[in-house]
């Protein structure tokens, strides 16, 4: 049976293919495109067929009121953007006491003229949020105005003096917040999405069933480029598709071309590894939506993107997963649409192909090879990212992969995994910094010197004092009470992660390095070959017995390779113990048996401990359906992850009352030092409606206190109530500890007197003043700081005298 020929004035006819394969293929294709736009259409319309915008209200966080004035409502400018405006949703922070009125909602032009108006009860609202319906038809690019009024607005909304700078309203006679957080949503198609899927589903259709006959060599040259071309643009289209909220067409156009360029060069690689065009770009494709389907779970599951360091631990990752709950999404299966597009492109086949001999064949590889490995060498370079705008300095993790893109944000994590050599790094500046900071000398430790016990505690953190939210009970009873002891020193830590990455806050706080600088992405697998300055390596060389608990498999992370580079003799992980059924939950063991544990150590040892320990208990993955949580959220209400975890932390602080009723009946004297590595990931809707959206620190802030059992000296704690980086915590543990202070810890004492937090997301000043991560840059001692932690870390020859106590 022949093929069906049709005329084309191109290079050649074109055919239909013969092929049943393809056939079906190009049947199932609009079937599947036709189910995934359905079920993503049903489980989340704003996804395919609404635009949501978000405002605060006069572009900032507070309403803008002049003091002791009656004003007769709130109102909130925006242009329009579409055409239809579906709804508006308002975030009200406005007390419980204001009680129940109607609010008017009135649309109007800027000319004054109504276009729409409403009632919405807000004042008494703790939902969370109000969804007000409108279907109001607008203007692009016209200004409008929202007006929420109150029926008796000199009663129940008056204007109040602002404190220390932050606007309050008077609601019903008594002040509150007043920051109405407003969620724009039109009624607008994504007709880029749409209009994608529809090119898409001609050009595969046309790869599957068409075929050009005999076309000349540099038509098929040109056609195969272009396949590999719009190819390229449906791989990564599925794989952004993933990213959040993101699209590739929503990227910067730098952020596009460097993405390309990676699947260019990687493609060229596997072309010349293969042979085949085909299979090379299908495997590269497949390669991307790997990522984008690792960078989607892990968004969902941690709140933070897929980066680098998620390979060099993906056995942690795996060993953690059955603690999370996997449900397939309806993006996932428009992802897979964009994948198959890809996939579908190179099937239009051009036959004859090049003839191309044994040798011509060999060059073409090696060619491909060469030419592959230049892109991927020219791209993935720090000055490549930095010139393009495209290097995570000063940036979260999320806003970055937001900013980039999952592919351009993921290389971006990976060449910026190993720190370069800072600017002014030498032997000498190492010298000086040795002079202008000499080392304490290393003395016998007394019989009467204290245990240390280190207690890095998983997730944990103090929403209470962190937001707005209502339990039917005290979520830390213990932990509000015992920080207002005369003798306990408490405040608040700064992370550079949320939802994950223990291991970086661990290492922070042993070490004192900063990840706010350039810094490994996975330093117990990447840098930890030799013995560095850390907290249990001072202590053991004062004479300390020095041990780490985690109940964790030790491989996690390479702990149980690396902590002994840390100075830990001892190290106690999950496969070392054993624990009973009631010592578990949720998979992990709780607080307290681990408590019990470490006690047990302290009994047992005659030598001062210096012990480090942690947690699991309160582990991400939140939805445990044999879990019944001992406290109640009221408020934001559906937030059953929230829920779930604000049970655990309430156990934990159980927990800790019990270690620390322990220790005061323990005869040796015992200093412990306990903070959370990081808070949990619970979802936008519970953080948006909890956390003070002005403060650039309000996802990244935990708490940590400093209590011993027998009395402690006050110049050697901080501040009661400090907020603080986490790195600043390591020479704070020392003085308090009592241990002589290293070249290093002085210099950290010294440099955090003047910058109190240093963050990935920025930090603070002496005064408390935001800096960003450019200007913490400029801040006195940035630039020995850098020098001295890449020494520590990768310097051939280090200058001693700054990481080790000056022996007697």
């Amino acid at each position: 049976m022949s093929k069906i020929s049709i005329k084309c004035p191109l290079p050649g006819p074109i055919c239909l293919t013969r092929r049943l394969w393809r056939r079906i293929a190009a049947l199932c294709l609009p079937v599947l495109l036709a189910v995934g736009l359905l079920w993503q259409g049903l489980a989340d319309p704003a996804r395919l067929f609404s635009v949501p915008e978000t405002v605060s209200l006069a572009g900032a966080d507070s309403v803008e009121l002049p003091a002791d004035a009656a004003v007769s409502g709130i109102e909130q400018p925006f242009t329009a953007q579409y055409s239809w405006l579906s709804s508006v949703t308002v975030r009200p922070r406005i007390g419980e006491n204001a009680g129940d009125d109607l609010w008017t909602v009135t649309l109007r032009k800027e000319d004054g003229t109504e276009v729409w108006q409403g009632q919405a009860s807000l004042t008494g609202s703790h939902t969370g949020e109000v969804t007000i319906p409108m279907g109001a038809s607008l203007q692009t690019g016209e200004t409008y105005r929202l007006v929420f009024a109150c029926p008796d607005a000199a009663q129940n909304l008056e204007a109040a003096v602002p404190a220390e700078g932050q606007t309050t309203l008077s609601l019903a006679r008594a002040a509150q917040s007043a920051a109405l957080r407003l969620d724009l949503v039109y009624g607008a198609a994504d007709w880029v999405l749409f209009g994608l899927l529809a090119v898409g589903l001609l050009v595969s259709l046309a790869g599957l069933l068409l075929e050009w006959q005999d076309c000349p060599a540099a038509w098929q040259v040109l056609l195969r480029l272009g396949q590999g071309i719009v190819s390229g643009l449906w791989f990564l289209c599925a794989a952004e598709l993933l990213n959040g909220d993101s699209a590739l067409w929503k990227l910067p156009a730098i952020a596009v071309l460097v993405a390309f360029l990676l699947y260019a060069g990687l493609a060229l690689v596997l072309r010349a590894v293969t042979g085949r065009t085909g299979l090379a770009t299908g495997l590269t494709g497949a390669v991307l939506f790997v990522v984008g389907v690792a960078n989607h779970f892990v968004l969902l599951f941690r709140g933070t993107p897929f980066t680098f360091i998620d390979i060099l631990s993906a056995g942690t990752g795996m060993r953690v997963a059955g603690g999370y709950r996997f449900t397939i999404q309806p993006v996932l299966l428009l992802g897979v649409v964009f994948l198959l597009f890809g996939l579908c492109t190179p099937a239009l086949r051009l036959e004859p192909r090049l003839p191309r001999t044994r040798r011509n064949r060999w060059l073409l590889r090696l060619g491909c090879l060469a030419a592959g490995a230049a892109v991927l060498a020219g791209v993935c370079r720090r000055d490549t990212f930095q010139a393009a705008g495209l290097a995570p300095s000063g940036r979260s993790a999320v806003d970055y992969a937001e900013a980039a893109g999952a592919v351009t944000s993921f290389a971006g994590s990976g060449v910026f995994s190993f720190p370069a050599q800072p600017d002014g790094y030498s032997p000498e500046a190492l010298e000086a910094l040795a002079e202008a900071y000499p080392s304490d000398q290393a003395t016998a430790i007394s019989e009467d010197a204290p245990n240390v016990l280190l207690i890095l505690s998983e997730s944990f953190t103090d929403f209470e004092a962190l937001g707005d939210l209502r339990t039917d009970q005290t979520v830390l009873p213990f932990w509000q009470e015992f920080t207002q002891r005369e003798d306990v020193h408490s405040g608040t830590l700064v992370m550079s992660t949320l939802g994950g990455g223990t291991v970086y806050s661990e290492f922070q706080v042993l070490t004192g390095i900063t990840t706010a600088f350039d810094y490994p992405s996975s330093p117990y697998t990447q840098c930890l070959d030799r013995t560095v300055a850390s907290l249990p390596a001072q202590a053991a060389q004062l004479g300390y017995t020095t041990a780490a608990v985690h109940p964790a498999e030790g491989v996690n992370y390479n702990r149980v390779g690396a902590l002994p580079w840390l100075g830990f003799d001892t190290c106690v992980f999950r496969e070392d113990l054993t624990l009973a059924p009631e010592d578990t939950t949720r998979g992990f063991m709780r607080d307290s048996a681990l408590f019990r544990q470490v006690t047990g150590m302290l009994e047992e040892t005659d030598d001062p401990m210096f012990l480090f320990c942690i947690t699991m208990q309160n582990h991400g993955g939140y939805t445990n359906a044999d879990y019944e949580s001992p406290v109640q959220l009221l408020w934001p209400e559906g937030c059953d992850e929230a829920e779930q975890y604000l049970g655990l932390v309430h156990e934990s602080d159980a927990a800790l009352a019990e270690l620390i009723g322990a220790l005061e009946e323990l005869d040796e004297p015992t200093l412990v030092i306990f903070f959370g590595d990081h808070q949990p990931e619970l979802g936008s809707d519970f953080s948006q409606a909890v956390l003070d959206e002005s403060d650039p620190f309000a996802q990244y802030t935990t708490p940590y206190l400093i209590w011993a059992n027998y009395p402690l000296e006050e110049d050697q704690l901080p501040e009661n109530g400090s907020r603080i980086g986490i790195a600043a915590l390591n020479p704070l543990v020392a003085r308090a500890a009592g241990f002589p202070l290293t070249g290093w810890q002085k210099f950290l004492l010294e440099f955090y007197t003047q910058t109190p937090v240093m963050a990935q997301m920025g930090g603070t000043n002496a005064a408390g003043e935001y800096l960003t991560m450019e200007q913490l840059k400029q801040q006195p001692l940035a630039d020995e700081y850098q020098i001295l932690q890449y020494a520590m870390l990768f310097a051939e020859e280090q200058e001693t005298g700054l990481w080790r106590l000056a022996e007697g």
